[in-house]
């Protein structure tokens, strides 16, 4: 699975739905799962972002902030020239604060966004980057499994959301078992 590294508090504010927008100076042309990573780095100036508002009002209950760590899986469904970002009524009521919308830029638009139950660490890199060993659908992994149980089925996918695999996936893990 690809993933991308933020800053907190960004990171820890598109787990908890709070953001839905990542604004970034590069494009892509990848679309599909993405691994939500909480860079290590927290600077004076993240700290207090953190503690004011409208920051802080989304943030209650989720402090201390993960570092180092994967915090949630998402879709990543679109990617436009911010110029060309019209905030829709569904959109998180401070998502403009929440990036850098200045021309030039980049919105990363992510949907379907799952927090994990437990952060999962992790080395962040620039740009993105493959993580393995998390679930594509739910973001359970190695040592925190779904609720219920589960095994894997692929290299990011758990048999709890084996109604998200492909026919490659299926017949992949019946040879194996």
């Amino acid at each position: 699975m690809k993933a991308l590294s933020l800053w907190q508090p960004g990171a820890t504010l598109i787990a908890v739905g709070a953001k839905s927008i990542e604004t970034r100076s590069w494009q892509t042309a990848y679309r599909g799962p993405i691994a939500i990573h909480a860079a290590a780095k927290y600077t004076a100036a993240l700290r207090h972002l953190a503690v004011t508002d409208p920051y802080h009002q989304y943030l209650l209950g989720h402090f201390p902030l993960p570092f180092g760590a994967i915090v949630a899986v998402a879709n990543l469904c679109f990617v436009c020239p911010t110029e060309g970002v019209a905030f829709a009524p569904d959109m998180p009521p401070h998502e403009e604060q929440f990036g850098d919308y200045s021309p030039g830029r980049f919105a990363w638009l992510l949907r379907d966004v799952k927090p994990l139950r437990v952060a999962m660490p992790c080395r962040g890199r620039q740009g993105l980057f493959n993580v393995t060993g998390i679930c594509r659908v739910c973001g359970c992994w190695d040592l925190c499994g779904c609720e219920e149980g589960c095994a894997w089925l692929a290299p990011d996918l758990c048999t709890a959301c084996i109604a998200h695999a492909t026919d490659k996936e299926l017949n992949a893990f019946d040879r194996k078992h």
